[in-house]
């Protein structure tokens, strides 16, 4: 009797990709600009660089946080937003919520930022690094994690009540973090790394993107394909299953 055949695990390498991309990160960009011409009465009078923004889920609220401290919330799709205030001057890079109304943020040295109230009133809490916390990544309404300056990226599985160190293998700066589900994840770093997690970013190892650019956010599309862009109009992306 003859053996079925073998399956075979899709292994496409990541990429470079350069003229393919460009048309999507246009409209990107466009759409983007767009959005802030409709608010930038609303964002001059911050006189702040925004960088982090959120929206719920089916819901017309959100957040975005940036520089002295920034933090504005808008409950109409983000046709007016209005300052709410920070208990900090440190520049915040990002913002994301456990759920409807537990959230954090993170930012310039090491500075964390909780909120219980869907983003109306914020607190800080004990520091864990004195690095920058660039992004955060929300597996469920327990587990997250940070990635950091020097290498670092931090998990908690209390909400962000605390947090655990977890050992990498490069002391670059890591500027992005994105979970396929709840097990597989990606960080991206400031020269090329990338790291990849199969057990929800207890354990990390260092693979390559076949550049030294700065990587510096991600996503995903509707196929589960990962697309990273960073310095110098660099994107790649991957189509290898990590399963």
């Amino acid at each position: 009797m003859a053996a079925p055949p073998r399956k075979h695990c899709q292994t496409r390498s990541i990429e470079q990709v350069k003229e393919k991309k460009k048309c999507s990160l246009s409209i990107f960009l466009c759409v983007l600009f767009c959005v802030f011409t409709l608010v930038h009465g609303e964002f001059r009078e911050f006189e702040r660089h925004t960088f982090g923004l959120y929206f719920f889920g089916n819901s017309r609220t959100g957040l975005s946080v940036g520089a002295n401290g920034a933090i504005v919330k808008t409950v109409d799709s983000g046709l007016s937003w209005r300052t709410v205030e920070s208990p900090t001057r440190e520049l915040l890079f990002s913002v994301a919520f456990f759920d409807d109304r537990n959230g954090i943020i993170t930012g310039w040295n090491g500075v964390v930022l909780k909120t219980e109230d869907q983003g109306e009133t914020w607190y800080k809490v004990d520091s864990f690094t004195d690095k920058y916390i660039r992004d955060i990544a929300i597996i469920n309404k327990n587990i997250a994690l940070v990635c950091c300056g020097g290498g670092e990226i931090f998990r908690t599985e209390n909400g962000g009540d605390e947090w655990e160190q977890i050992k990498t293998q490069t002391i670059s700066g890591l500027y992005s973090i994105l979970f396929l589900d709840e097990t597989n994840g990606f960080v991206f770093g400031s020269k090329g790394e990338i790291l990849i997690s199969k057990d929800a970013g207890k354990t990390w190892e260092q693979s390559t993107s076949g550049t030294f650019g700065t990587l510096n956010s991600a996503a995903k599309n509707s196929t589960g394909t990962v697309y990273a862009a960073g310095d110098n109009g660099i994107m790649i992306y991957s189509g290898a299953s990590l399963n």
